[in-house]
């Protein structure tokens, strides 16, 4: 892939086990699948494919909205890329109005 020094780079490593996973993320049993299954989870009411502080950073797959399943994880993943094109394409367009329009690299 051309990627030769990719391990300098890294800065830390995270290592879950099924107790980590059931202890910081509610899932059933540590399972990686998914968010569990109940009411407060499902739906409309899964994590958001954007995160509400860092308006860079999104996310896709079983645990975000719309939900679980290989076509709703393939869903996330388009509604979170059409998002991103369309939060970039108002970017442009803002920056074409008004030159001097500078975005806060923070």
């Amino acid at each position: 892939m051309g990627i030769t020094d990719l391990k300098e780079h890294i800065k830390f490593e995270i290592m879950n086990t099924p107790i980590t996973w059931k202890q910081k993320y509610n899932l059933e049993k540590g399972a990686a699948f998914g968010l569990s299954h109940n009411f407060w989870q499902v739906g409309y009411l899964r994590p958001r494919n954007r995160h509400s502080q860092f308006q860079n950073l999104y996310f896709t797959g079983a645990s975000t909205h719309p939900g679980t399943g290989l076509p709703i994880v393939l869903l996330s993943a388009r509604l979170t890329t059409e998002r991103i094109l369309k939060e970039m394409r108002a970017i442009i367009s803002r920056k074409q109005d008004n030159p001097s329009f500078v975005i806060s690299e923070t």
